[in-house]
């Protein structure tokens, strides 16, 4: 069967069906699912895109010796979660099939940021490879110099909408950043692990049951997969080892990505036409220069007339005349990025290009005035105002102030009823028509 002819009803019914025989499975409900968290340790309880900093990890070996990293408290919880269940392997509570191998990592911590810059790497490609150097895609435009290079960028963009991820905002909580990037998560069990093994195993409740003492989730989804619940009292005993509570967490261990998001977009658009420059640094213009006439001829012997045939005139024939341009294409030097293209030049961009990786919840008129207003406090306040102006607009779109945001866990959409108690009302901002200077923790208007 297409899984498009699969009705909601039919994979609604699946669903249930499925809760229902977990629930017979084990009486835990400690389960993670990406589907109701897809921002789990990706963003803090005031809507900030956030990731890790890499000095909290701790390291773990794998069975054949290597190592891997998860949060410092994550891998302390992990280690007595392994000493704990191998007393049960070794006791045979824990019977021989797949669980048996759940004490092994097979797979941790993922660096957002290699995995950023081969996402920055291939729109580089897809920029000039498939679209700058491919004429039908641009309908005839080149590129000569920067500005022509950022027209084509930004009509690009426009059209292909949120598959760009150029800002490191619109990175993290895309598809492309794993949630192993949050360092919460290990996987022990191996690849070709099959889930269904997993969820009918004889040792399925007390592997479960298991996790949750050590303030573990299973990942419904991928079910080789644990995931640190942050919420649990069990895991907050390992974080108050480092002086970590659920509220300074994300302060102390994660950056936020909007602090950094104007400078990456300015330095990677100047990296892209820099490499362009020099990648294809001739280009060559060929364009037309009027008309040429010729005249046509036939030959025509005279009659007994002993001499070669004459040349007479039978028309005329247009021809086009071309002329070839060869155009140097220049890398920016410091001094115009100094004084030409600096950050009176970028600030009408970073807006714009936020709205696009978003999808344009911004109408024209509307990107329009939000430009307009991040250009007016750069003048009159200054470039980090303005910054803080953008990022607090996209904040709000992004994370609607009427929502909640949870830094934990949802679990009402799986298991239980009773949905996480640490969710985190957002405070009201009031959006205005006027330039606001905006702040850390976002609210301007448009």
């Amino acid at each position: 069967m297409r899984l498009s002819n699969i009705s909601s009803a039919t994979i609604f019914a699946a669903d249930n069906n499925f809760k229902r025989f977990l629930k017979r499975a084990s009486s835990c409900n400690n389960y993670f699912s990406i589907s109701d968290n897809p921002f789990y340790g990706k963003v803090n309880s005031n809507g900030d895109i956030i990731y890790l900093s890499e000095s909290y990890l701790s390291s773990l070996s794998t069975k054949d010796d290597q190592t891997l990293y998860a949060l410092n408290f994550v891998v302390d919880a992990f280690k007595d979660f392994k000493e704990y269940y191998l007393k049960a392997v070794n006791t045979n509570i824990v019977k021989n099939d797949i669980l048996r191998e759940a004490v092994y990592p097979v797979s941790g911590w993922k660096s957002a940021h290699e995995i950023y810059a081969r996402d920055i790497q291939g729109l580089y490609y897809i920029l000039v490879n498939k679209y700058l150097q491919n004429p039908l895609k641009t309908q005839g435009a080149i590129t000569k110099n920067f500005d022509d290079f950022m027209s084509l960028t930004i009509k690009l963009f426009d059209y292909v909408g949120k598959n760009i991820h150029l800002s490191r905002s619109s990175f993290i909580v895309s598809a492309n950043c794993p949630i192993s990037t949050t360092g919460l998560v290990l996987d022990i069990l191996p690849p070709d692990a099959k889930s269904v093994d997993i969820f009918t195993s004889v040792n399925y409740d007390f592997y479960v049951k298991s996790l949750k003492k050590f303030g573990f989730m299973l990942d419904i989804n991928n079910p080789k997969r644990i995931v640190a619940d942050i919420g649990s009292t069990a895991m907050q005993n390992y974080m108050n080892k480092y002086d970590i509570t659920i509220d300074n967490l994300f302060s102390k261990y994660f950056y936020k990505a909007k602090d950094y998001d104007y400078d990456l977009i300015k330095v990677y658009l100047t990296q892209f036409y820099n490499n362009y420059a020099k990648d294809y640094p001739v280009l060559s213009q060929v364009t037309k220069a009027g008309r040429v006439n010729i005249e046509k001829y036939y030959l025509e012997k005279r009659n007994n007339s002993k001499v070669n045939k004459i040349p007479f005139p039978s028309g005329k024939i247009a021809c086009d005349r071309t002329l070839t341009e060869v155009i140097q294409r220049q890398q920016l030097s410091q001094q115009q990025m100094d004084s030409q293209y600096n950050d009176a030049y970028w600030i009408s961009y970073y807006p714009q290009i936020m709205n696009y990786e978003m999808g344009k919840p911004l109408d024209n008129k509307k990107i329009n005035k939000v430009v307009k207003n991040c250009i007016h406090i750069h003048k009159t306040v200054g470039i980090d105002e303005a910054k803080s102006y953008v990022s607090g607009v996209f904040k709000i779109l992004r994370f609607p102030t009427s929502n909640q945001i949870s830094t934990t866990p949802m679990k009402s959409n799986l298991l239980t009823s009773a949905s996480s108690s640490d969710t985190i009302e957002t405070s009201t901002a009031t959006t205005t028509s006027t330039p606001a200077s905006g702040g850390s923790s976002g609210g301007g208007g448009y």
